[in-house]
This record gives C-alpha cells, sequence and structure tokens, in this order.
C-alpha cells in the first residue's frame, strides 16, 4: 500500500487527515496513459524518405502533425538512407487531468470534497467492538498502531503492526513491532513476529567456570562444572551445569575450553562434546565433540568450538570432556596485576531464530 503511485482504494490513515491524489502517476504517467488508451487514438504507419540529416532528431519524445492530427512517434523500422522507411505513430487525443476544486491540479485543501479522485477511509473502522485503526473484531489499539484480526491489544504509543492474527497482547512499553500470522502471542520486546516465533531474537546464556576442573581418571567422561552465568531474555534458563531451552528454535552453541598439562612425554588427548536430552536421557549431540593432543609438558592450550542446532522447549544441555591422562585438565588463571582472569572454561548459547 504505497499513496505515492497512485489512489489508494482503502487507507488506515486518520479519517481527518487529508491526502492527495497528487501522486507519482497523477503527475508522470496518467496523461500519457488516457492519451493511449482514449476509444479514439489510433496506431498509425507510414512510409517516410527521412535523409540523413533528419534522423537524428526523429525522436520520440516530440509531437509530429501531418493529416490534420498531431502524433507521437512509437517505432521507426529498419531505418535506410534515402530509402523509404516505415515509421509508426500514435494518433493523439487531447488529454487535461482533473483539476480540484479551486483549479489546481492534484494536490487538496478546504475547498476540495471527497471522490474519486480523493478516497475515503473506505470504512476501515466499521469493526464489531474495535478501538484505534483496525480490521476484525474486539482489538483495543492506539492511534498509532494497526490491527488486522481479533482480540489484539496494545496501549502504548509506538509503531505496532499485526496483521493476520488473534489474541495478540503488545506490552505498553514496546515501542516497534511487527506481528505476522501468530494467535494468543504475548509480545514483550521490539521485533518481528511471524507464525508466533521472534525471528530476530537478541537472547543468550553466557555460562562459565573460574575453577580447575581434573578428570576422575584416564578415559571416564565428565561434566563441566558451570560456577556462574548471565542471561538475557527467557528462552533459555540454567540450573547448576545444565542448560534448558525454553523456547524451541534454532540456536547456536560457542564454546571454548583452557586446557594445561603437567607433565608427561608422549601425546596426551584432550575431547570435548556437548550432551543433550530431548526426554530419553543425556547422549552426544552430532557433530559437537572436538579433539586435540599435546606432546609438550607445561604447556596451556585453547580448545575451542560452535555447532548450530535446532532444539525443542525442554531440551537439556550440559558440557563434557574427557582426557587420556589426569596430566591434562581444565585450568584457571586468576588475575595478577593488571592482567584479567582466564577461565578454564566459556560458553554461549544464543537463540538465533
Amino acid at each position: 500500500m504505497d499513496g505515492l503511485f497512485g489512489m489508494l482504494d482503502q487507507h488506515y490513515l486518520n479519517p481527518l487527515i487529508k491526502y492527495s491524489n497528487n501522486t507519482l502517476w497523477f503527475q508522470y504517467y496518467l496523461k500519457q496513459y488516457k492519451e493511449i488508451t482514449d476509444r479514439n487514438s489510433k496506431i498509425v504507419k507510414a512510409w517516410l524518405n527521412i535523409g540523413e540529416d533528419l534522423y537524428p532528431n526523429m525522436t520520440f519524445d516530440k509531437i509530429y502533425y501531418f493529416d490534420n492530427a498531431y502524433f507521437r512517434l512509437n517505432k521507426i523500422y529498419d531505418y535506410k538512407p534515402k530509402e523509404d522507411t516505415l515509421c509508426e505513430f500514435l494518433k493523439l487525443v487531447e488529454y487535461t487531468k482533473p483539476a480540484t476544486e479551486n483549479g489546481v491540479n492534484g494536490g487538496w485543501d478546504d475547498t476540495d470534497t471527497f471522490s474519486d479522485y480523493f478516497p475515503t477511509p473506505s470504512s476501515i473502522l466499521n469493526g464489531s467492538g474495535n478501538t484505534g485503526f483496525n480490521r476484525g473484531a474486539d482489538n483495543t489499539m492506539t492511534d498509532t498502531a494497526i490491527a488486522i484480526g481479533n482480540n489484539n491489544t496494545y496501549g502504548g504509543i509506538g509503531l505496532v503492526s499485526i496483521m493476520s492474527s488473534s489474541n495478540v497482547n503488545v506490552a505498553d512499553g514496546v515501542t516497534q513491532a511487527t506481528v505476522i500470522n501468530s494467535d494468543g502471542l504475548e509480545v514483550q520486546e521490539n521485533s518481528l513476529y511471524i507464525n508466533g516465533v521472534n525471528v530476530i531474537p537478541n537472547e543468550n546464556l553466557t555460562a562459565f567456570s573460574k575453577v580447575d576442573q581434573t578428570a576422575d581418571g584416564a578415559g571416564i567422561a565428565k561434566e563441566i562444572s558451570l560456577t556462574g552465568s548471565t542471561l538475557n531474555g527467557d528462552s533459555i534458563s540454567i540450573s547448576g551445569n545444565e542448560i534448558t531451552i525454553e523456547r524451541g528454535g534454532l540456536y547456536n552453541i560457542n564454546i571454548n575450553a583452557q586446557i594445561y598439562r603437567i607433565s608427561g612425554g608422549s601425546a596426551e588427548d584432550f575431547f570435548m562434546w556437548v550432551e543433550g536430552d530431548s526426554g530419553s536421557g543425556f547422549s552426544a549431540l552430532p557433530n559437537s565433540a572436538r579433539h586435540s593432543s599435546t606432546l609438550n609438558s607445561n604447556k596451556t592450550f585453547i580448545v575451542p568450538m560452535e555447532i548450530t542446532q535446532t532444539f525443542n522447549a525442554g531440551d537439556i544441555l550440559k558440557f563434557m570432556f574427557e582426557v587420556s591422562s589426569t596430566n591434562v585438565y581444565l585450568n584457571y588463571e586468576p588475575a595478577s596485576g593488571s592482567r584479567p582472569e582466564v577461565n578454564s572454561f566459556n560458553a554461549i548459547v544464543r537463540r538465533v531464530l
């Protein structure tokens, strides 16, 4: 819906707002369209002998007069100098743009009245039990919001659009939101919601560990201990070492572990992975494992990992590690002087979609 290009059959402006028929269509295309489509307009073809000096001036924007009528050049067929050339012309019919009551083409002022050139709001407010600008029934919206559906509410002063949706409640503090094809949705933040899903989420969990962690023995898997976290949004929650997905969707998991090897002369291995429980017990997530080896003693190294996967609401995640020797462990370094502390483990879980 764009009033720049042509008059609208229906609009969602305040009925008291006056808007103009002086659109791009009215300004630049209406006259040409009327000239071409008028019942008295004709296509005329003529053979003309066009000299080489005249041909460059045979342009399509000029008006040509012959046979007691005005024409506009439409096409030239296979021009050849010093030979007759077939030309196609459009016979013009004089057309004057309609003027408003004050005699000015386009525009609006207090002397004008609603007409075909100035359509009314087309009964956009006649739904049952509506307040605000709505289509449907029992919508309660403010003047800055639009609702198409039933039983939608918003009491704030922001720009909110609810389309093809019902039973949607937008918090008054939201300032910019669009909801499409959703039912029973509670909107608490600025975003775009389609089919009940926030498609531009900004929700994440950051979890970390500030302690050394040693395995219970070689080849024995151990749960990584999380000693702290920060949470943004309500799509994710955490309890102890377990992270729960509260809203199903696509998630990105980015983790890294700082590993230290004390001693030993042969290669030592470190493994890290993510396990998930969808209701039938924990198991390793596909493509989530990482493996690193070191030959050097007194060596610190970082093991990073990133995966993106779809989870269902209620899925539970935890992080695991295993070593080939307890000489290898997750290493925490406290702050020293101006140098900040280094966590033994970091994880960011972010909802993408």
